[in-house]
């Protein structure tokens, strides 16, 4: 692997860890409205919960394993279309 298919591989995973970034932050963002009610609960997180909060009965939780399903979804998904980026870069150069 060159130079070049390294950058296209790099910027491709980057591109990725970006995307479900801004999944998260969009899902944080819906939860406002439900934050403000008393008795409301909201999860937080994509394509995994990550974060539940809410009810005056129920405490907000990190959910480990959604953060560790989703670190390794951003990685397999990162690998995957970086090395597709890599493919096709060495493929029509």
């Amino acid at each position: 692997m060159n130079k070049f298919h390294l950058t296209r591989f790099v910027s491709a995973f980057i591109g990725v860890l970006l995307l479900f970034a801004a999944f998260n932050y969009y899902t944080y963002l819906n939860s406002e409205g439900c934050r403000r009610i008393a008795d409301c609960g909201y999860r937080v997180g994509f394509p995994f919960t990550a974060y539940i909060g809410g009810t005056m009965l129920h405490l907000d939780n990190l959910i480990w394993q959604g953060v560790i399903e989703n670190v390794a979804a951003v990685l397999a998904v990162g690998l995957t279309i970086g090395l597709a980026a890599g493919a096709v870069g060495h493929k029509y150069r």
